[in-house]
């Protein structure tokens, strides 16, 4: 299961949790926000740590035609 982030709207706080990408948005975790209506976080756009190395992909000329 992927790692996401998210944003309470309401206290600007943020954390990390597992779940599936169908999952329901989690409830803020912080007891304030808790209170009344609970707040339901949003997900964050993180970059991602994936890269690709070694020879063969398209910044070594993987891409270039006609060698």
């Amino acid at each position: 299961m992927p790692l996401y982030e998210f944003k309470c709207p309401k206290c600007q706080g943020e954390f990390e949790m597992m779940q599936k990408w169908n999952d329901p948005l989690p409830i803020c975790p912080n007891l304030e926000c808790q209170e009344g209506d609970p707040v339901v976080a949003r997900r964050l756009i993180s970059p991602s740590s994936f890269r690709l190395n070694g020879s063969g992909w398209a910044a070594d000329g993987y891409s270039k035609k006609g060698s």
